[in-house]
């Protein structure tokens, strides 16, 4: 297990980098999936065996000086959901495909999904919406509580900023979904 930068080293203590793993128990690959594999599977620089590969397993972590790693969170924006890996992203292109919606994101807050969306001009969420992104996702990706804002809020270089998302009990909540499930 090691904890590299975005070129593949070795960061020292203290400094945050990505956890990749590997050694003879590492998989080749994903089954029938080689851009995944290409993504995710490197070869490692820093093995002397032929072949060695790491796995890029998308976790941030830190080393500290008695080479224990300290979990940082996900680099991306993969959540746990009722036990499901969800790609948020994935839902919010979704949304996003629906002619109503200008742009969406989506946030995990508290166990369950919260569904950000700014709205065209004149268009109305409608109790479809929910319905609509139900036909192309299963059930335990579809929000369960709906935030219309009049815009997303964006850091300074244009990309959304997740966590200046406002919380759902201090925003105007337009419909309430379904509460979430033990």
């Amino acid at each position: 297990v090691r904890v590299l930068d975005q070129n593949l080293r070795p960061v020292p203590p203290g400094v945050p980098g990505e956890i990749a793993i590997g050694g003879a128990g590492l998989a080749r690959g994903y089954y029938g999936r080689p851009s995944e594999t290409a993504a995710r599977f490197l070869p490692d620089p820093l093995s002397n065996e032929p072949g060695a590969r790491l796995y890029r397993v998308g976790d941030r972590g830190m080393l500290t000086t008695d080479d224990r790693i300290l979990y940082q969170g996900r680099i991306d924006n993969q959540v746990k959901i009722r036990g499901h890996r969800v790609e948020l992203e994935e839902i919010e292109g979704h949304l996003q495909a629906d002619p109503r919606v200008r742009s969406a994101a989506v946030a995990a807050r508290n166990g369950h999904l919260i569904g950000y969306l700014v709205l065209r001009d004149g268009a109305d969420m409608g109790s479809d919406l929910e319905a609509a992104l139900s036909k192309g996702l299963p059930e335990w990706m579809t929000p369960q509580t709906w935030i219309v804002l009049e815009k997303l809020p964006r850091g300074a270089t244009g990309k959304l900023d997740r966590a200046a998302l406002p919380d759902p009990d201090q925003a105007r909540r337009t419909s309430q979904g379904r509460p979430p499930r033990d």
